[in-house]
C-alpha cells in the first residue's frame, strides 16, 4: 500500500501519494485550511477516504514545533491559531482509522535532502525553506538537530533587534515571501491583502510569479524591496554559517521555481565573504552552500516518509522520515530537469 502525503503550507496544502519505490502520483495543490481546526481534520478526512483503497498511512508535514514521537503540536506557524498544544496526530488517527506521522517540514524537508536529494553523505548541513514563513533543519554531525524542546531551528522567533516583540520584528519574518510580497504591496501603495500570501490564497490574488515578473520588466519600486529581501536572505545565511558551520545549505519552497532568485542571493552573500572573516566563506564558498533547481522537498519527504518505517506493538507505522517525502511531493515542478547550481547559494 501506498502513503498519503500532505505538506500543509501557510497558503497552500500540497499532497501526493507515493509508494516504497518513490514514485509518485496524483499530486496536487489547493488552499490550505487555515480556518478552524475542524476545517483542518475535514480536509485530511475528506482526502483520506478520497484514497482509502491505495494508502495504508498519512505522512504529514506541518510548519512549527512538534513531537514527532507522539504526534504532540504545540504550535503550528500560521496554523498556531487552530492547532496549539494538542494531539494532533491522535486526532487525525480517529478520524481516518490510519496511522499518522507528523514533522516539522524544515526537519522533513533536510531528512528528504539527506535521504535522496542533495546533502545524501553530507554530516553537516542546514535547510532554509523560504515560504509564507521562514523554515530551518540543522544537520549535525549526521543526526537530525531537534533540540530538547523540538524546537531547534525555530529561527522565525528571532528578532532584529532586542526587546522587539512580534512577527512583525522577526528578521527571518522579514526573509519570508510572505515578508516580501507585503513589503512590496507597500512600495507599490496596494493593499497586501491584494497578493497571495500566508492564509490568502483564495480568489484572484496577485501571486509571487507575478511579482517576479514586474522585477523583470524592470519594475524600480519592486527592484528596491528585492534588493532589500536578498539582503536579509544573505544575512540570514551568514547566521546559519556562523552557528552551525555546515557544509552545505540547502534553499528550497515555492520562490525556488525562479531561475533568477536561484542565481542572485549567492552574489549577496558573497558580499559577506568579502568583507568577514567567515571560515569556509570566501575561499571555500563553493563547497558551503547547495542550493537545488528544482524544489523536490516534498518528494524527498514522501520517499521518507514511505521508505522509513517504525513498529510498535507489532504494527506497522510510518515513521518520521517518511514526511521527507512530504515536503517535496508536489513541490516537483522542475524534477525532471535534474539541473542543481551549487555554491552558497
Amino acid at each position: 500500500m501506498d502513503l498519503l502525503a500532505l505538506d500543509f503550507g501557510g497558503t497552500f496544502v500540497k499532497r501526493a501519494v507515493i509508494n516504497e519505490f518513490a514514485q509518485i502520483t496524483d499530486r496536487e495543490k489547493e488552499p490550505a485550511p487555515v480556518e478552524s481546526l475542524e476545517a483542518f481534520l475535514q480536509y485530511i478526512a475528506y482526502t483520506a477516504v478520497r484514497y482509502k483503497d491505495e494508502i495504508d498511512g498519512i505522512a504529514i508535514s506541518l510548519p512549527g514545533v512538534i513531537d514527532t514521537d507522539t504526534g504532540y503540536v504545540y504550535f503550528a506557524g500560521r496554523y498556531t491559531g487552530i492547532i496549539r498544544q494538542m494531539e494532533l496526530g491522535q486526532m487525525i488517527e480517529k478520524r481516518t482509522g490510519l496511522r499518522v506521522t507528523i514533522e516539522n517540514d524544515a526537519k522533513a524537508a533536510i531528512l528528504a535532502e539527506m535521504w535522496k536529494g542533495a546533502l545524501q553523505n553530507v554530516n553537516d548541513a542546514a535547510a532554509l525553506i523560504i515560504g509564507s514563513g521562514i523554515g530551518c533543519g540543522i544537520i549535525l554531525d549526521g543526526k537530525l538537530r531537534k533540540g530538547h524542546n523540538n524546537a531547534a531551528g525555530e529561527i522565525s522567533l528571532i528578532t532584529e533587534k532586542p526587546g522587539q516583540i512580534g512577527l512583525e520584528h522577526s528578521f527571518p519574518g522579514h526573509a519570508s515571501m510572505t515578508g516580501f510580497l507585503t513589503r512590496v504591496a507597500k512600495a507599490k501603495h496596494m493593499r497586501p491583502e491584494e497578493f497571495e500570501t500566508a492564509g490568502n490564497a483564495e480568489g484572484n490574488k496577485i501571486s509571487g510569479k507575478d511579482v517576479f515578473n514586474w522585477l523583470e520588466n524592470g519594475d524600480e519600486a519592486v527592484q528596491a524591496v528585492y534588493d532589500s529581501w536578498m539582503k536579509d536572505l544573505a544575512y540570514l545565511i551568514n547566521m546559519l554559517k556562523c552557528i552551525a558551520d555546515p557544509k552545505k545549505i540547502v534553499i528550497g519552497g515555492g520562490v525556488s521555481n525562479n531561475d533568477r532568485f536561484m542565481k542572485d542571493p549567492q552574489a549577496y552573500y558573497d558580499t559577506y565573504c568579502n568583507y568577514m572573516h567567515i571560515p569556509g566563506g570566501k575561499t571555500a564558498r563553493w563547497n558551503a552552500v547547495h542550493t537545488p533547481q528544482m524544489p523536490i522537498w516534498s518528494v524527498r519527504h514522501m520517499y521518507g516518509c514511505r521508505n522509513m518505517r517504525i513498529y510498535r506493538n507489532d504494527k506497522r507505522m510510518p515513521n518520521p522520515l517518511l514526511i521527507c517525502a512530504v515536503k517535496s511531493v508536489i513541490l516537483i515542478v522542475h524534477i525532471s530537469k535534474n539541473k542543481r547550481s551549487e555554491g552558497i547559494l
